[in-house]
This record gives structure tokens, sequence and C-alpha cells, in this order.
């Protein structure tokens, strides 16, 4: 990934969650760089950086900010406490329940498989 020294414009990061995702891709295509690339650097799906968009995913929160110059926390204010520390509790809310048709079985089938 290419990282020129000049920061590129970091005007105000957007709150809205829409907003600042197209804000992460306008900056790191700034940067020459992008989501894809970052995806393959940390030997990962380009659907795993996809995954920060919608919730709370620290590995890739943090990949994104160090390519931007920036803390997690500087991008993601709500996921984060004072002092950059991870909310716990906004975790937990914020990522979607997988349980791939499992309660969906169970309801038809009274608990048995």
């Amino acid at each position: 990934m290419h990282t020129p020294d000049a920061k590129p414009n970091l005007l105000p990061i957007p709150t809205d969650n829409a907003a600042r995702w197209e804000w992460i891709k306008y900056q790191l295509r700034l940067r020459g760089t992008s989501l894809a690339a970052i995806a393959r650097t940390l030997d990962v799906t380009p659907n795993a950086l996809h995954n920060v968009k919608q919730g709370a995913y620290p590995k890739m929160q943090r990949a994104i900010a160090a390519v931007l110059g920036l803390q997690p926390a500087d991008i993601w204010p709500e996921r984060y406490v004072p002092r950059g520390r991870r909310n716990y509790s906004l975790e937990h809310t914020t990522r979607p329940e997988r349980d791939n048709g499992k309660k969906a079985v169970a309801a038809q089938t009274g608990g048995r498989r």
C-alpha cells in the first residue's frame, strides 16, 4: 500500500454511517489504496472489511485507521468510550445475530433436529 508523506485532506469525518463509509473510501483513494488492497495485505476477504461498516470490528477498524493515519476512535467515536477504549456494550448490539436458520428449524421441529 502506498502512503504518501503529506496527509491528504482530513476535513471533518461524517457522522452519518453511509457518508462516513464514502469518506473512508475517498480518503483511501487519495492515498493510492483501497479497501480491497487492505484486505489483501491482511489476507482477509474484502467482505471482512465491509463488515466494519455494519458494526464494531476492532481488527479491521485498526487497519483502516492506520492507513489513514488516525485512531479508530477518531473515525468511529460512537464505538469507543473516552480514552480510545472499545465500547464493549455497543459491539454486542450492532452486529446482526446469525443463527443460519437454526432457530427456524428448532421452532418447526419443537427443538429436535
